[in-house]
């Protein structure tokens, strides 16, 4: 006998979270089905180590600002991406004034800079600059070609660099570090006190939809084989990751067939000692350009995490593309990069509750 609720939510990530947020705020009495592989929230994709933790704020990525064919660089892309992030701390501050959040722990104001070299990239990065200044969003970017004053930015980076090489950057002060995993674990426990329930260690095997409209989800205890439990719900939403896409080819859906899960790699090194004369000289998010001009993907970058939780200081992210991740509510898929939580919940939300 299956079990029945309103709304089923796979995974245990910032996007599964939100999504539940908002659903009891705007419809309390629904019952609420958090469901998770693992043996808690946040343990993958949203934990710290796992995502780059800029909010996606376009303050220094590069590539949401593009040189034109034209040879001009239009904002509107980075904007667009801005305001979204500005709208989820907007909304992140509410919840921490209503006392539904703990606190703000979870993000923290961490400087962030674009750094490039030679001639064409330093043109282009002046063009960025002279784009961006004129939007509110960025109106105290600061941009650079002086060596003395990138080394202000970035010691280390430009520690032993060949004089005779252009560089350029531009730097904000207003940048974030958000801890997307102690995030949802607020929101989660948050929804928890509100009748949410939560089952963890229990993995999705199956997804059918019924002639009504329904999904009938089979699971299973990853810890006990006969730890079986069947859902019905009439909204379901995959906030599962790269799992998401195989559930997404389970439930029939026709643009299933347009997703596909890429490989990545990302080594992170961390730094397991106390705060050294070296690593605080590290204190901003900084990002520039591949050397090969017809790579597209963002390039390495470096971030340092000023949280308040263990003595690690240094992690080191080589990002060589962001994965998309599919998810799926009521029927519908489509593929987000991560980042902006609060904007594709809400999407997914005019699509649940219409």
């Amino acid at each position: 006998m299956a079990e029945a609720t309103d709304v089923v939510l796979v995974g245990g990530g910032i996007m599964s979270a939100t999504l539940g947020v908002l659903l009891k705020e705007l419809e309390p009495s629904w019952e609420i089905t958090l469901i998770e592989r693992l043996e808690d929230v946040a343990l993958e994709s949203s934990n710290a180590w796992n995502n780059a933790g800029t909010g996606h704020s376009a303050l220094c990525e590069l590539n949401y600002a593009p040189l034109g064919a034209n040879g001009i660089i239009d904002p509107a892309r980075a904007l667009n991406i801005a305001e979204q992030f500005h709208v989820s701390r907007q909304f992140w501050a509410t919840l921490v004034a209503e006392g539904k959040l703990e606190d703000n722990s979870f993000i923290n104001a961490v400087p962030h800079m674009s750094l490039v070299m030679n001639e064409d990239h330093c043109s282009y990065l002046q063009k960025r600059y002279d784009a961006f200044k004129t939007q509110k969003l960025f109106e105290n970017m600061e941009f650079s070609t002086d060596r003395n004053k990138i080394s202000d930015w970035a010691p280390l980076m430009m520690r032993g660099r060949d004089e005779n090489q252009p560089v350029a950057a531009n730097y904000s002060a207003e940048g974030t570090d958000v801890d997307f995993g102690r995030l949802t674990r607020q929101m989660v426990k948050y929804l928890q006190g509100k009748g949410v329930k939560t089952e963890f260690n229990r993995h999705v095997e199956d997804i059918k939809r019924e002639s009504d409209g329904a999904w009938v989800l089979k699971t299973a205890d990853t810890r006990n084989p006969d730890g079986q439990l069947t859902l019905r719900t009439r909204f379901l939403f995959l906030g599962a990751g790269g799992g998401a896409l195989t559930l997404l080819q389970k439930s029939g859906i026709p643009r299933r067939q347009r997703l596909r899960r890429l490989p990545r790699v990302r080594p992170v090194l961390p730094q397991q000692q106390p705060r050294n004369r070296r690593t605080t000289q590290r204190q901003s998010v900084r990002a520039g350009f591949r050397r090969r001009a017809a790579d597209v993907r963002p390039a390495p970058r470096h971030t340092q995490r000023g949280r308040q939780t263990p003595p690690y200081v240094r992690p080191l992210r080589r990002l060589p593309f962001q994965l998309p991740q599919a998810r799926l509510a009521y029927g519908f898929a489509a593929v987000h990069p991560y980042g902006q939580p609060l904007s594709y919940a809400v999407r997914r939300l005019g699509r649940i509750c219409r």
